[in-house]
């Protein structure tokens, strides 16, 4: 799971099967700050089961409109979570 949440397919792919990578060049980058609008508020009425299975959620939804849109996805639902 942590080489696809981290990497591109091909990246996540090659390391798993040990093969030798070369860095690539992204000439354009594009960078998304999520902020959900009243967060503490929603999530103080929640369990933190149901605050992590949301944001889990939201997660999956950003990550299926990036594959959608063949996105190159770095980060994922911990980097800068708490």
């Amino acid at each position: 799971m942590f080489c696809r949440t981290y990497t591109c397919r091909s990246v996540a792919d090659g390391l798993k099967t040990g093969m030798a990578l070369k860095p690539q060049l992204f000439v354009e980058a594009s960078v998304s700050f999520v902020v959900i609008h009243n967060f503490n508020l929603i999530a103080s009425k929640m369990t933190p089961v149901q605050t992590v299975d949301l944001i889990n959620h939201l997660w999956i939804i950003f990550d299926d409109i990036a594959a959608k849109h063949n996105v190159y996805k770095v980060g994922g639902p911990t980097s800068n979570m708490l």
